[in-house]
Protein backbone atom coordinates (compact mmCIF):
# COMPACT_ATOMS: atom_id res chain seq x y z
CA UNK A 1 0.00 0.00 0.00
CA UNK A 2 1.95 2.83 -1.37
CA UNK A 3 1.30 6.18 -2.97
CA UNK A 4 1.49 6.29 -6.95
CA UNK A 5 3.90 8.76 -8.63
CA UNK A 6 3.57 12.59 -8.13
CA UNK A 7 4.80 16.07 -8.22
CA UNK A 8 5.35 17.35 -4.82
CA UNK A 9 5.55 21.63 -4.62
CA UNK A 10 6.00 23.32 -1.14
CA UNK A 11 4.29 26.46 -1.17
CA UNK A 12 5.73 29.30 0.21
CA UNK A 13 3.33 32.02 0.15
CA UNK A 14 -1.01 32.02 -0.57
CA UNK A 15 -0.13 33.31 -3.88
CA UNK A 16 2.17 30.63 -5.03
CA UNK A 17 -0.02 27.99 -3.45
CA UNK A 18 -2.77 29.36 -5.57
CA UNK A 19 -0.81 29.63 -8.84
CA UNK A 20 0.40 25.85 -8.42
CA UNK A 21 -3.74 24.48 -7.95
CA UNK A 22 -4.90 27.03 -10.93
CA UNK A 23 -2.09 25.53 -13.27
CA UNK A 24 -2.66 22.34 -12.03
CA UNK A 25 -6.91 21.98 -12.16
CA UNK A 26 -8.21 18.86 -11.32
CA UNK A 27 -4.78 16.99 -10.98
CA UNK A 28 -4.17 18.62 -8.14
CA UNK A 29 -4.67 18.22 -3.89
CA UNK A 30 -3.77 20.39 -1.39
CA UNK A 31 -1.40 18.71 1.46
CA UNK A 32 -1.83 20.42 4.80
CA UNK A 33 -1.61 17.90 8.05
CA UNK A 34 -2.35 14.71 5.43
CA UNK A 35 -4.03 12.45 8.55
CA UNK A 36 -6.74 12.05 5.94
CA UNK A 37 -4.84 12.40 2.51
CA UNK A 38 -2.06 9.98 2.89
CA UNK A 39 -4.58 6.69 4.11
CA UNK A 40 -6.37 7.56 0.53
CA UNK A 41 -2.78 7.98 -1.39
CA UNK A 42 -1.33 4.94 0.34
CA UNK A 43 -4.69 2.98 -0.99
CA UNK A 44 -4.50 4.40 -4.09
CA UNK A 45 -7.81 5.80 -3.86
CA UNK A 46 -6.73 9.65 -5.09
CA UNK A 47 -3.70 9.03 -7.62
CA UNK A 48 -3.08 13.47 -7.64
CA UNK A 49 -0.54 14.16 -10.62
CA UNK A 50 1.01 17.55 -8.16
CA UNK A 51 0.53 17.39 -4.27
CA UNK A 52 0.53 21.00 -2.97
CA UNK A 53 2.03 21.28 0.72
CA UNK A 54 0.56 24.25 2.63
CA UNK A 55 1.42 23.94 5.91
CA UNK A 56 4.53 26.20 5.44
CA UNK A 57 2.47 29.09 4.67
CA UNK A 58 2.63 31.93 7.68
CA UNK A 59 0.05 33.50 6.82
CA UNK A 60 -1.91 30.35 6.96
CA UNK A 61 -0.89 29.67 10.56
CA UNK A 62 -3.15 31.77 12.98
CA UNK A 63 -5.62 31.52 15.07
CA UNK A 64 -7.76 35.05 15.33
CA UNK A 65 -10.46 35.92 17.71
CA UNK A 66 -11.85 39.35 17.07
CA UNK A 67 -14.14 39.30 19.91
CA UNK A 68 -17.22 37.64 17.73
CA UNK A 69 -15.15 34.86 16.05
CA UNK A 70 -12.58 32.18 15.93
CA UNK A 71 -10.54 32.22 12.40
CA UNK A 72 -8.83 29.22 12.29
CA UNK A 73 -6.01 29.56 9.77
CA UNK A 74 -5.76 26.47 6.87
CA UNK A 75 -2.42 25.27 8.16
CA UNK A 76 -3.23 25.41 12.07
CA UNK A 77 -2.78 21.98 13.66
CA UNK A 78 -5.57 20.28 15.57
CA UNK A 79 -3.43 19.79 18.59
CA UNK A 80 -2.43 23.93 18.59
CA UNK A 81 -5.94 24.58 18.91
CA UNK A 82 -6.85 22.02 21.27
CA UNK A 83 -4.22 22.84 23.92
CA UNK A 84 -5.22 26.80 23.83
CA UNK A 85 -5.80 27.92 27.25
CA UNK A 86 -8.64 30.13 26.54
CA UNK A 87 -10.39 28.12 24.26
CA UNK A 88 -12.60 26.73 27.12
CA UNK A 89 -14.33 29.80 27.59
CA UNK A 90 -14.01 31.69 23.90
CA UNK A 91 -15.72 28.13 22.37
CA UNK A 92 -16.81 25.58 24.83
CA UNK A 93 -18.08 22.93 22.10
CA UNK A 94 -14.81 23.20 20.07
CA UNK A 95 -13.06 22.33 23.46
CA UNK A 96 -15.04 19.59 24.38
CA UNK A 97 -14.75 17.94 20.74
CA UNK A 98 -11.21 18.19 20.21
CA UNK A 99 -10.47 14.96 22.10
CA UNK A 100 -12.76 13.12 20.59
CA UNK A 101 -11.31 14.04 17.06
CA UNK A 102 -8.75 10.95 15.86
CA UNK A 103 -6.01 10.11 18.05
CA UNK A 104 -3.51 12.22 19.89
CA UNK A 105 -0.98 10.51 16.95
CA UNK A 106 -3.36 12.44 14.18
CA UNK A 107 -3.98 15.56 16.32
CA UNK A 108 -0.63 16.03 16.05
CA UNK A 109 -0.34 16.47 11.86
CA UNK A 110 -3.88 16.99 11.28
CA UNK A 111 -5.68 20.59 10.78
CA UNK A 112 -8.82 22.08 11.34
CA UNK A 113 -9.29 23.10 7.93
CA UNK A 114 -8.25 19.67 6.58
CA UNK A 115 -10.87 17.68 8.73
CA UNK A 116 -13.83 20.22 7.16
CA UNK A 117 -12.48 19.72 3.93
CA UNK A 118 -12.26 15.96 3.56
CA UNK A 119 -15.86 16.17 4.95
CA UNK A 120 -16.24 12.45 5.86
CA UNK A 121 -19.96 12.42 7.63
CA UNK A 122 -19.12 10.81 10.69
CA UNK A 123 -16.13 13.58 11.60
CA UNK A 124 -16.54 15.75 14.88
CA UNK A 125 -15.26 19.26 12.97
CA UNK A 126 -17.74 19.26 10.41
CA UNK A 127 -20.78 18.52 12.63
CA UNK A 128 -19.48 21.87 14.84
CA UNK A 129 -19.05 23.68 12.40
CA UNK A 130 -22.68 22.95 11.19
CA UNK A 131 -23.72 23.33 14.78
CA UNK A 132 -22.29 26.77 15.50
CA UNK A 133 -23.45 28.19 11.80
CA UNK A 134 -20.06 29.02 11.48
CA UNK A 135 -18.49 29.87 8.27
CA UNK A 136 -15.78 28.74 5.62
CA UNK A 137 -13.60 30.96 3.83
CA UNK A 138 -12.57 29.73 0.10
CA UNK A 139 -9.91 31.20 -2.06
CA UNK A 140 -8.64 30.34 -5.49
CA UNK A 141 -6.38 32.67 -7.95
CA UNK A 142 -9.33 34.52 -9.12
CA UNK A 143 -11.55 35.21 -5.97
CA UNK A 144 -12.13 35.03 -2.29
CA UNK A 145 -16.02 33.80 -1.11
CA UNK A 146 -17.33 32.97 2.07
CA UNK A 147 -19.61 29.91 2.70
CA UNK A 148 -22.15 29.06 5.03
CA UNK A 149 -21.88 25.78 7.20
CA UNK A 150 -25.20 24.60 5.76
CA UNK A 151 -23.95 25.18 2.38
CA UNK A 152 -20.92 23.98 2.00
CA UNK A 153 -21.15 19.99 2.68
CA UNK A 154 -22.65 18.46 -0.68
CA UNK A 155 -22.86 14.96 -0.02
CA UNK A 156 -19.94 12.13 1.28
CA UNK A 157 -16.64 13.74 1.56
CA UNK A 158 -18.09 16.60 -1.19
CA UNK A 159 -18.43 19.89 -0.50
CA UNK A 160 -18.67 23.50 -1.99
CA UNK A 161 -15.20 23.80 -2.60
CA UNK A 162 -14.61 24.43 -6.42
CA UNK A 163 -11.05 22.80 -8.66
CA UNK A 164 -8.47 25.62 -8.17
CA UNK A 165 -9.94 26.74 -4.43
CA UNK A 166 -8.57 26.24 -1.09
CA UNK A 167 -10.11 26.53 2.61
CA UNK A 168 -7.69 29.55 3.74
CA UNK A 169 -9.84 29.57 7.17
CA UNK A 170 -13.11 28.08 8.66
CA UNK A 171 -14.86 30.70 11.35
CA UNK A 172 -16.61 29.36 14.34
CA UNK A 173 -18.84 32.13 16.58
CA UNK A 174 -17.29 32.61 19.84
CA UNK A 175 -19.08 32.08 22.83
CA UNK A 176 -22.11 34.19 24.00
CA UNK A 177 -23.95 35.03 27.30
CA UNK A 178 -27.22 32.83 28.05
CA UNK A 179 -25.66 30.15 25.43
CA UNK A 180 -25.49 26.62 26.25
CA UNK A 181 -23.15 23.87 24.24
CA UNK A 182 -23.18 19.92 24.56
CA UNK A 183 -21.59 16.88 22.70
CA UNK A 184 -21.72 13.53 22.90
CA UNK A 185 -21.15 10.54 20.30
CA UNK A 186 -21.20 6.61 20.46
CA UNK A 187 -18.20 4.90 18.34
CA UNK A 188 -16.44 1.77 18.57
CA UNK A 189 -13.27 3.08 20.66
CA UNK A 190 -12.55 6.54 21.49
CA UNK A 191 -10.97 8.46 18.75
CA UNK A 192 -12.94 6.40 16.14
CA UNK A 193 -15.25 7.78 14.12
CA UNK A 194 -18.49 8.23 15.26
CA UNK A 195 -21.41 5.67 14.70
CA UNK A 196 -23.52 8.83 15.89
CA UNK A 197 -22.72 12.17 16.83
CA UNK A 198 -24.65 15.05 18.12
CA UNK A 199 -23.72 18.28 19.23
CA UNK A 200 -26.18 21.17 20.39
CA UNK A 201 -26.40 24.82 20.97
CA UNK A 202 -29.53 26.24 23.50
CA UNK A 203 -30.65 29.54 23.54
CA UNK A 204 -33.66 31.17 24.83
CA UNK A 205 -35.48 30.78 21.20
CA UNK A 206 -34.63 27.39 21.46
CA UNK A 207 -32.10 24.35 20.34
CA UNK A 208 -30.02 23.61 17.31
CA UNK A 209 -28.85 19.91 16.91
CA UNK A 210 -26.44 18.47 14.60
CA UNK A 211 -26.05 15.01 14.22
CA UNK A 212 -23.65 13.12 12.35
CA UNK A 213 -22.76 9.63 10.99
CA UNK A 214 -26.06 9.18 9.77
CA UNK A 215 -26.81 10.87 6.66
CA UNK A 216 -24.25 11.55 3.82
CA UNK A 217 -23.23 14.93 5.54
CA UNK A 218 -23.29 16.03 8.92
CA UNK A 219 -27.22 17.75 9.17
CA UNK A 220 -29.02 20.26 11.70
CA UNK A 221 -32.35 20.70 13.25
CA UNK A 222 -33.47 23.56 14.91
CA UNK A 223 -35.90 22.26 18.13
CA UNK A 224 -38.27 24.61 19.85
CA UNK A 225 -37.37 25.40 23.29
CA UNK A 226 -39.83 23.45 25.15
CA UNK A 227 -38.39 19.76 25.96
CA UNK A 228 -42.04 18.35 25.85
CA UNK A 229 -41.71 18.42 22.12
CA UNK A 230 -38.44 17.27 21.30
CA UNK A 231 -39.24 13.81 21.50
CA UNK A 232 -41.66 14.06 18.35
CA UNK A 233 -39.44 16.53 16.12
CA UNK A 234 -36.36 14.23 16.97
CA UNK A 235 -38.74 11.15 15.70
CA UNK A 236 -39.29 12.54 12.42
CA UNK A 237 -35.99 13.76 11.99
CA UNK A 238 -34.56 10.38 12.71
CA UNK A 239 -36.77 8.98 9.87
CA UNK A 240 -35.61 11.96 7.43
CA UNK A 241 -31.65 11.08 7.73
CA UNK A 242 -32.52 7.93 5.88
CA UNK A 243 -30.11 5.68 8.09
CA UNK A 244 -29.19 2.23 6.45
CA UNK A 245 -27.45 -0.83 7.97
CA UNK A 246 -23.85 -1.30 7.31
CA UNK A 247 -20.83 -3.07 8.93
CA UNK A 248 -20.73 -0.77 11.95
CA UNK A 249 -24.27 -0.44 12.72
CA UNK A 250 -28.36 -1.07 11.57
CA UNK A 251 -30.55 2.08 10.54
CA UNK A 252 -32.63 1.32 13.41
CA UNK A 253 -29.94 1.61 16.16
CA UNK A 254 -29.05 4.45 14.47
CA UNK A 255 -32.24 6.06 14.57
CA UNK A 256 -32.67 5.33 18.45
CA UNK A 257 -29.17 6.91 18.63
CA UNK A 258 -30.49 10.16 17.42
CA UNK A 259 -33.69 9.83 19.39
CA UNK A 260 -32.13 9.12 22.73
CA UNK A 261 -28.72 11.21 22.37
CA UNK A 262 -29.87 13.82 20.51
CA UNK A 263 -32.77 14.78 23.67
CA UNK A 264 -29.86 14.13 26.27
CA UNK A 265 -27.40 17.02 24.63
CA UNK A 266 -29.79 19.24 23.84
CA UNK A 267 -31.41 19.00 27.48
CA UNK A 268 -27.87 19.62 28.35
CA UNK A 269 -27.02 21.55 26.04
CA UNK A 270 -30.36 23.70 28.09
CA UNK A 271 -28.83 23.24 31.30
CA UNK A 272 -25.43 24.52 30.89
CA UNK A 273 -27.29 27.73 29.27
CA UNK A 274 -29.10 28.46 32.34
CA UNK A 275 -25.65 28.37 33.74
CA UNK A 276 -23.70 30.72 31.02
CA UNK A 277 -24.45 33.72 32.62
CA UNK A 278 -20.75 34.56 32.31
CA UNK A 279 -18.83 34.75 29.37
CA UNK A 280 -15.14 35.53 29.06
CA UNK A 281 -14.91 38.46 27.41
CA UNK A 282 -10.79 38.08 26.78
CA UNK A 283 -10.19 37.26 22.89
CA UNK A 284 -7.64 34.09 22.31
CA UNK A 285 -4.36 35.65 20.96
CA UNK A 286 -3.49 35.49 17.90
CA UNK A 287 -1.27 32.29 17.37
CA UNK A 288 1.31 31.47 14.90
CA UNK A 289 2.61 27.68 13.98
CA UNK A 290 5.34 26.56 16.21
CA UNK A 291 8.91 27.61 15.34
CA UNK A 292 9.48 24.17 14.03
CA UNK A 293 6.31 24.49 11.54
CA UNK A 294 7.69 27.40 10.15
CA UNK A 295 10.46 25.74 7.95
CA UNK A 296 12.35 28.18 5.28
CA UNK A 297 9.95 27.91 2.47
CA UNK A 298 11.10 26.45 -1.37
CA UNK A 299 8.60 26.10 -3.70
CA UNK A 300 9.59 22.79 -4.94
CA UNK A 301 10.88 20.67 -2.56
CA UNK A 302 14.70 21.30 -1.41
CA UNK A 303 17.64 19.93 -3.17
CA UNK A 304 16.65 17.02 -6.32
CA UNK A 305 19.28 14.56 -6.48
CA UNK A 306 21.57 14.87 -9.54
CA UNK A 307 20.28 10.82 -10.61
CA UNK A 308 16.68 11.92 -10.70
CA UNK A 309 15.39 11.61 -14.11
CA UNK A 310 12.17 12.15 -15.99
CA UNK A 311 9.18 13.56 -14.37
CA UNK A 312 8.81 15.43 -11.14
CA UNK A 313 6.91 12.86 -9.40
CA UNK A 314 9.81 10.63 -10.34
CA UNK A 315 12.83 12.80 -9.29
CA UNK A 316 14.41 12.13 -6.08
CA UNK A 317 15.12 15.02 -3.29
CA UNK A 318 17.54 15.07 -0.81
CA UNK A 319 15.49 15.45 2.48
CA UNK A 320 17.40 16.99 5.78
CA UNK A 321 16.29 16.20 9.40
CA UNK A 322 17.56 15.41 12.73
CA UNK A 323 17.45 11.96 13.84
CA UNK A 324 17.81 10.63 17.20
CA UNK A 325 19.90 13.88 17.78
CA UNK A 326 21.60 13.13 14.46
CA UNK A 327 21.63 15.12 11.19
CA UNK A 328 20.68 12.73 8.19
CA UNK A 329 20.27 13.01 4.48
CA UNK A 330 18.39 10.95 2.73
CA UNK A 331 17.24 10.48 -0.87
CA UNK A 332 13.71 10.13 -1.48
CA UNK A 333 10.97 10.35 -4.44
CA UNK A 334 7.86 12.86 -3.04
CA UNK A 335 5.88 9.70 -2.74
CA UNK A 336 8.21 8.12 -0.42
CA UNK A 337 6.63 7.19 3.57
CA UNK A 338 8.71 8.90 6.49
CA UNK A 339 8.67 5.25 7.84
CA UNK A 340 9.99 3.57 4.81
CA UNK A 341 12.99 5.91 4.94
CA UNK A 342 13.22 5.35 8.55
CA UNK A 343 13.12 1.29 9.10
CA UNK A 344 14.71 0.83 5.68
CA UNK A 345 16.98 3.76 4.89
CA UNK A 346 18.16 4.75 7.86
CA UNK A 347 18.03 1.36 9.43
CA UNK A 348 16.21 1.97 12.55
CA UNK A 349 14.05 -1.05 12.89
CA UNK A 350 12.28 -0.61 16.09
CA UNK A 351 9.77 1.31 14.11
CA UNK A 352 7.55 -1.30 12.52
CA UNK A 353 5.24 -1.32 9.34
CA UNK A 354 1.46 -2.18 9.81
CA UNK A 355 -1.39 -1.26 8.69
CA UNK A 356 -0.08 1.64 5.99
CA UNK A 357 -3.17 3.88 7.00
CA UNK A 358 -2.73 5.14 10.56
CA UNK A 359 -4.93 3.25 12.47
CA UNK A 360 -2.77 0.33 14.39
CA UNK A 361 0.31 2.33 15.48
CA UNK A 362 3.08 0.12 14.69
CA UNK A 363 4.98 3.21 12.72
CA UNK A 364 4.35 5.85 15.54
CA UNK A 365 7.47 8.18 16.36
CA UNK A 366 8.13 11.23 17.72
CA UNK A 367 8.01 14.37 14.96
CA UNK A 368 8.89 17.42 17.11
CA UNK A 369 8.03 16.28 20.37
CA UNK A 370 5.05 14.49 19.14
CA UNK A 371 3.40 11.26 18.42
CA UNK A 372 2.82 10.90 15.21
CA UNK A 373 2.32 8.11 12.23
CA UNK A 374 5.20 7.65 10.17
CA UNK A 375 3.13 5.98 7.69
CA UNK A 376 0.50 8.90 6.63
CA UNK A 377 3.25 11.29 6.76
CA UNK A 378 5.62 11.26 3.45
CA UNK A 379 9.47 11.91 3.75
CA UNK A 380 9.83 15.31 2.40
CA UNK A 381 7.51 16.44 5.13
CA UNK A 382 9.97 15.85 7.25
CA UNK A 383 12.50 18.25 5.91
CA UNK A 384 13.85 20.14 9.05
CA UNK A 385 12.04 18.16 11.94
CA UNK A 386 13.31 16.76 14.75
CA UNK A 387 12.52 12.71 14.73
CA UNK A 388 13.10 10.14 17.65
CA UNK A 389 12.42 6.79 17.37
CA UNK A 390 12.56 3.56 20.10
CA UNK A 391 15.90 3.30 20.07
CA UNK A 392 16.72 6.88 21.04
CA UNK A 393 14.70 5.91 24.73
CA UNK A 394 17.86 4.32 26.34
CA UNK A 395 20.07 6.26 28.15
CA UNK A 396 22.80 4.25 26.91
CA UNK A 397 23.80 0.98 25.77
CA UNK A 398 22.39 -1.52 28.12
CA UNK A 399 20.15 0.38 29.84
CA UNK A 400 16.54 0.74 29.88
CA UNK A 401 14.82 3.82 30.06
CA UNK A 402 12.07 3.97 33.31
CA UNK A 403 9.51 3.36 30.75
CA UNK A 404 11.48 0.51 29.04
CA UNK A 405 11.73 -1.17 32.55
CA UNK A 406 8.52 -0.83 33.87
CA UNK A 407 6.84 -2.71 30.74
CA UNK A 408 9.55 -5.51 30.95
CA UNK A 409 8.63 -5.92 34.90
CA UNK A 410 4.67 -5.41 34.35
CA UNK A 411 4.93 -7.91 31.27
CA UNK A 412 3.17 -5.45 29.30
CA UNK A 413 4.99 -7.04 25.72
CA UNK A 414 4.81 -10.07 24.14
CA UNK A 415 5.62 -10.23 20.63
CA UNK A 416 6.59 -7.01 20.95
CA UNK A 417 5.67 -5.73 16.99
CA UNK A 418 3.06 -2.76 18.41
CA UNK A 419 5.97 -2.00 21.53
CA UNK A 420 7.74 0.65 20.06
CA UNK A 421 5.06 2.97 18.69
CA UNK A 422 3.12 2.68 22.50
CA UNK A 423 6.22 3.21 23.78
CA UNK A 424 6.90 6.91 21.56
CA UNK A 425 3.56 7.96 22.53
CA UNK A 426 3.96 6.92 26.33
CA UNK A 427 7.22 8.40 26.35
CA UNK A 428 5.48 11.99 24.91
CA UNK A 429 2.53 12.22 27.20
CA UNK A 430 4.54 11.20 30.08
CA UNK A 431 6.87 13.64 29.60
CA UNK A 432 5.48 16.64 28.44
CA UNK A 433 2.54 15.99 31.14
CA UNK A 434 3.67 14.45 33.90
CA UNK A 435 0.25 14.96 36.19
CA UNK A 436 -1.73 13.08 32.97
CA UNK A 437 -4.39 11.30 34.69
CA UNK A 438 -5.37 7.43 33.90
CA UNK A 439 -8.14 8.71 31.72
CA UNK A 440 -5.58 10.70 29.62
CA UNK A 441 -3.70 7.69 29.59
CA UNK A 442 -5.63 5.23 28.16
CA UNK A 443 -6.56 8.14 26.01
CA UNK A 444 -3.32 8.07 24.53
CA UNK A 445 -3.22 4.13 24.70
CA UNK A 446 -6.67 4.27 22.45
CA UNK A 447 -4.92 5.11 19.48
CA UNK A 448 -3.20 1.95 19.53
CA UNK A 449 -3.81 -1.56 18.61
CA UNK A 450 -2.71 -4.28 20.50
CA UNK A 451 -3.55 -7.89 20.02
CA UNK A 452 -1.39 -10.39 22.13
CA UNK A 453 -0.40 -8.22 25.35
CA UNK A 454 -3.79 -6.59 26.86
CA UNK A 455 -4.38 -3.12 27.80
CA UNK A 456 -4.22 -4.37 31.70
CA UNK A 457 -0.33 -4.94 32.31
CA UNK A 458 0.21 -1.83 29.80
CA UNK A 459 -1.72 0.51 31.65
CA UNK A 460 -0.02 -0.90 34.95
CA UNK A 461 3.30 -0.14 33.25
CA UNK A 462 2.37 3.19 32.30
CA UNK A 463 1.38 4.33 35.85
CA UNK A 464 3.94 2.58 37.42
CA UNK A 465 6.75 4.58 34.64
CA UNK A 466 4.84 8.24 35.79
CA UNK A 467 4.87 7.40 39.68
CA UNK A 468 9.05 6.73 39.02
CA UNK A 469 9.52 9.93 36.75
CA UNK A 470 7.41 12.36 39.58
CA UNK A 471 9.77 10.50 42.39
Amino acid sequence: MKPARFAYVRAASPDDALHTLHQAGSDACVLAGGQSLLPMLNMRLARPLVVVDIMHVPEWQRINDDGHALRIDASVRQVSLERHRDLEHRQPLLHAVLPFVGHAQTRSRGTVCGSIAHADPSAELPLVLLALRGTVHLRSRARRRDVRGEAFFAGTMATACAEGEVIAAVSFPTARPGTGYAFREVARRPGDFAIVACAAVAETTGVRLAVGGVAEHPRAIDLPADPAAFADALDAFAWELDARDDMHATAWYRRELVRQIGRDVALKAQADAASATKISARPLRGVGGKKSDQLPSRRVLSRPSSKGKGSPGTTSHTISFTLNNHVVFVEAEPRTLLVDVIRHGLGATGTHVGCEHGVCGACTVQIDGQPARSCITLAVQAEGTEIRTVESLAPEPGRLSVLQACFREHHALQCGFCTPGILMSLDALLHTRPDATENEIRAMLSGHLCRCTGYAPIMRAALAAQQQLRD
